[in-house]
């Protein structure tokens, strides 16, 4: 506080002790208890305009906090509609790349039954040749007795119509492995997208809270202010106006009771004066993140 406007605290105090100890009889206003109660005056006019710069400095921040709340409230909104799109997806995700697992899991399956069953049809034609060549080899000239050829053609018949479905099922594996693939990319592409939106609207919803108790911390204090405030401009003005009564008396008129009057509301205003200034040396007010507002 700009103490060029008054007279030192202490200094004011001490003249109005001594000033009110003074005995009935002296109870007349002198050049310096004018001055004193002057001083006193202009000092508390300008504590009542530090009380409306700091009383619209918090108005002015708890409209900002109201902005930035609904600005959340809005984010947070619209973060809610996107989590449930992409819940809807991740779901949709989630079931294709099922779908396409068991498709794939169905198709190699027939894949490995077609492989076996030719290898078994393989063997059983190594097996005929074999035993063709053993035949013909004891019967000699009897060979031509050891007759499997339609038997063995119609293996191999079998066999080549197997090496072509295995074909077919085989590009067909091929293209649901890559199917599985292709979805299991989109199921975890759609799982880090809602871990994202959900980290980002967890972060929202904290700072709402933050935000939430700033306001409520603003509103409190604003609240305390405005009392403290109202208190200090009802002794003010009354200061004020018994100041003003008594220099509009006639001095040769009887004055005594109302610089009695005086006396008391100089006190009384004095006390109000050093809750303000306890209020304003506190140097504004300290925010859940560590910021202090409307600092001296």
């Amino acid at each position: 506080m700009n103490n060029t406007l008054s007279l030192p605290l202490f200094f004011i105090k001490f003249l109005l002790v001594v000033i009110l100890v003074l005995p009935v009889e002296a109870e007349e206003l002198t050049v310096t208890d004018i001055k004193i109660f002057n001083a006193q005056l202009i000092e508390s006019q300008y504590i009542h305009n530090e009380f409306i710069t700091k009383i619209q400095c918090y108005l002015d921040q708890d409209t900002h906090l109201q902005a930035n709340s609904s600005k959340l409230q809005q984010i947070v909104g619209d973060l809610h509609q996107e989590e449930q799109g992409l819940s809807s997806k991740l779901v949709q995700a989630k079931f294709e790349a099922e779908k396409f697992q068991q498709n794939f899991e169905q198709a190699r399956n027939e894949r490995n039954r077609l492989k076996n069953k030719t290898n078994k049809i393989r063997y059983k034609i190594m097996g005929h040749k074999e035993t063709l060549k053993d035949c013909k080899k004891h019967l000699w000239i009897f060979g031509f007795t050891c007759d499997l050829a339609a038997e063995i053609s119609g293996l191999k018949g079998q066999l080549r119509k197997l090496s072509n479905d295995e074909k077919e099922v085989k590009i067909k594996v091929n293209s649901l492995n890559q199917q599985v693939s292709d979805a299991q990319g989109r199921l975890n592409k759609a799982n880090k997208q809602l871990a994202k939106i959900q980290n980002t609207l967890h972060q929202a919803k904290n700072n709402i809270t933050t935000t939430e108790a700033e306001i409520k911390l603003i509103k409190m204090s604003l609240a305390e202010i405005r009392r403290m405030k109202q208190n200090y401009t009802i002794e003010h003005n009354q200061f004020n106006d018994i100041f003003t009564e008594l220099k509009n008396l006639d001095p040769l008129s009887e004055r005594r009771s109302i610089i009695r009057r005086l006396r008391q509301e100089s006190i009384d205003l004095s006390e109000q004066q050093r809750k303000a200034r306890a209020l304003f040396d506190e140097n504004g007010l300290q925010l859940s993140n560590g910021k202090r507002i409307c600092i001296n």
